[in-house]
């Protein structure tokens, strides 16, 4: 029974005053009341709306909306005033009303001069990431935290948007996209430091902790929680609440690695602290961790008694819910009964001043009407004349241009069904994964095409003696680069099936010669530079030898978590043939059983992405592939494309992306 310590409400009110002092709410109001001018009562209502918010939300919203019709005509504090407002319905579950004013907060602040603007925007968009994920928008909250990051990022100075990366961290493992979660906490993580956030280390940790305990690598979780429960005493020794918490997610994943005296004393911690806080929520789930771990170490009249305190507290709760459920519906319909009425009285009186003024505008107005009349009159056949020759010229310009949409939309149709068609094409020519998966049962092949068509392909085919693999990356994507990446397959397949060529730089050259010929390319300018780039290999079936050539693109081979990375030769496939025609090389590899293969293009390495939008690059690719080589095969491939997309976020793919993972 895990209690994860989700951030989103942790910093969602830093524009507010500290709410932990005592509330003197009385005090407030006589200074309010006694005050002598608007200025002065607004940022007295804030305060109390600062200290109010966390435990009388219904309280805050009534003072917020009070404090905003002081605000309007000189629009003091106004975006603090509707980001107020904005929350206590987010925490009332008024997710409209909140939506309503988090965009009101934006287009206030825009009026702002300075670096504040920022912030407000920011705490707009944080909140309505929270909003969104609450409704199951998960997209857009990821798009809102996003854009909330990019505003603090504007204010100089200011690191809070390391800790706005903790909220799109949270976002992501809400949807157990693990990976992803994990590479935000660690970034936040590897600057906390550097930022003097020290006190964020038990948030940051907690949610590694629970990243890797959905990933079920409970070693892991244990470490980053016995970390985060260690930064609290050292950094937060105060908040009781977050160390309790660490203390029983610690003792609950002992429950599940079979730590059961060590769980029981963690859970004895908890359990000491949750009852100083009167925290019942969590101290029954403490009392249900604490009945297991004793029944799990035979002591049962330990777990029954453990179990009992569990039920009779989970009665008590579910009994204080009901009664204060019940409450604050009747504090909310009284409060808009009396509402309602002052509406009611105020729109009495104003129809009453209104009629006053009405009756004396409407005499002033008369005789102007009566003298605007006669003009108008005179002007009117005159303009309807323009108009109706203006409206002739319109409808007959519109009908061009319709007929024109018309004609390009029924053109972009043809082009996308033929390109449609065109990869139903390629899909075909490729290896399926049936006749794949016959030949290399321990293998996988992640492709993701940038566009509908792909310059990439994978090649696979075997004959008595070897079965040759290929990772091909032909020049572009889309229609050029399928167009070449269909010759380049057919010329493959001739020199394995038809010629019987063996040696990976045998069937590279005979490729080369072949693409060169049939492209018409020579060393004379003007001529098409199509070609390329390829790793391909040979597995000898008796004995496991590899044999390897490659134009461009390296293989790597991992063997019991060391990596050995075989160099290409540094040309396309393709170039010029002059008189001394370049030739490939063929690298023997005595590999392994167990040994880890892969065959790539460069579109993984050369994605943009991650915070700063840089290049995943190389070494970080290296270190991606012996993440994935500690997982089966089979589950590889999910593994590298969801990295690959975490990577992208919000970016496009840049390139066709191709990686064929092979365990011996």
């Amino acid at each position: 029974m895990k209690i994860t310590k989700y951030l989103f409400f942790l910093f969602l009110i830093h524009l507010s005053n500290s709410c932990l002092s005592q509330t003197n709410e009385g005090s407030y109001l006589n200074k309010i009341r006694s005050a002598k001018n608007d200025t002065t009562k607004i940022n007295l209502y804030i305060e109390l709306i600062g200290k109010l918010i966390d435990s009388d939300p219904n309280k805050a919203l009534k003072y917020s909306l009070q404090a905003e019709k002081l605000a309007l005509p000189n629009n003091h504090k106004l975006p603090k005033i509707y980001y107020f407002i904005a929350a206590c319905h987010s925490y009332l579950s008024s997710y409209k009303e909140a939506t309503d004013y988090a965009f009101e907060v934006i287009k206030a602040s825009k009026k702002i001069k300075g670096p504040e603007k920022y912030d407000y925007e920011g705490q707009a968009l944080e909140l309505l990431a929270g909003i969104n994920s609450q409704l199951g928008d998960n997209e857009m909250a990821i798009q809102n935290q996003i854009d909330a990051i990019s505003a603090y990022k504007k204010i100089p100075g200011d690191n809070y948007y390391f800790v706005a990366y903790v909220n799109l961290a949270n976002l992501f493992l809400e949807q157990k996209k693990y990976e992803s979660s994990l590479y935000y906490y660690r970034f936040v993580e590897d600057n906390i430091e550097n930022e003097g956030l020290q006190e964020y280390y038990p948030y940051v940790y907690n949610g590694i902790a629970v990243s890797y305990s959905g990933q079920k690598k409970i070693k892991k979780a244990l470490e980053y929680y016995e970390k985060s429960k260690d930064a609290i005493l050292k950094y937060t020794s105060n908040d009781l609440s977050s160390l309790a918490i660490s203390y029983n997610n610690i003792g609950d994943l002992q429950n599940e690695t079979g730590q059961y005296t060590s769980a029981i004393l963690n859970l004895s911690e908890a359990e000491e602290l949750f009852k100083s806080l009167k925290d019942k929520q969590n101290l029954s789930d403490v009392y249900y961790n604490l009945s297991l771990a004793y029944k799990n170490l035979n002591q049962f009249e330990k777990s029954n008694e453990y179990m009992l305190k569990y039920m009779q507290l989970k009665d008590s709760i579910f009994d204080e819910e009901t009664r204060q459920s019940i409450h604050d519906l009747s504090i909310k319909y009284e409060s808009e009964k009396k509402e309602q009425q002052n509406k009611i009285l105020a729109k009495d009186n104003e129809k009453k001043q209104l009629s006053i003024y009405f009756s004396l505008a409407g005499l002033v107005l008369v005789f102007f009407i009566l003298l605007i009349i006669f003009r108008n009159n005179r002007v009117k056949a005159r303009i309807n004349r323009k108009l109706e020759e203006q409206n002739q010229l319109i409808e007959q310009q519109k009908a061009v241009v319709v007929e024109q949409h018309l004609l390009l939309e029924e053109k972009n149709t043809e082009i996308t069904d033929s390109i449609k068609y065109a990869k139903r094409i390629q899909g075909a020519i490729l290896p399926p994964e049936q006749k794949w998966k016959a030949i290399l049962p321990q293998s996988f092949v992640l492709n993701k095409p940038k566009d509908i068509l792909s310059g990439d392909f994978f090649w696979i085919a075997e004959n008595d003696k070897f079965i040759f693999v290929a990772a091909a990356d032909c020049t572009g994507h889309g229609v050029p680069g399928a167009l070449i990446s269909i010759v380049n397959f057919n010329l493959l397949n001739k020199a394995v099936l038809e010629r019987g060529l063996e040696q990976p730089s045998e069937i590279i050259d005979a490729v080369n010669i072949w693409l060169t010929e049939s492209l018409n390319q020579a060393s004379d300018e003007g001529t098409i530079k199509d070609g390329m780039d390829i790793a391909l290999i040979s597995i000898h079936k008796a004995s496991g030898k590899v044999l390897y050539s490659g134009a461009n693109n390296p293989l790597y081979i991992f063997h019991d978590d060391e990596l050995t990375e075989y160099k290409s030769d540094k040309f396309p496939v393709g170039a010029f043939l002059g008189e001394n025609p370049q030739r490939f090389t063929t690298k023997e590899i005595t590999a392994s059983k167990g040994d880890h293969i892969y065959l790539f293009s460069d579109g993984f390495a050369d994605q943009f992405g991650g915070p700063h939008g840089k290049k995943y690059k190389y070494k970080q690719f290296k270190e991606t592939l012996l993440e994935a080589t500690k997982l089966p095969v089979d589950r590889q491939r999910d593994f590298l494309n969801e990295a690959h997309s975490a990577w992208c976020g919000p970016l496009e793919q840049t390139d066709d992306v191709l990686v064929i993972g092979i365990q011996l």
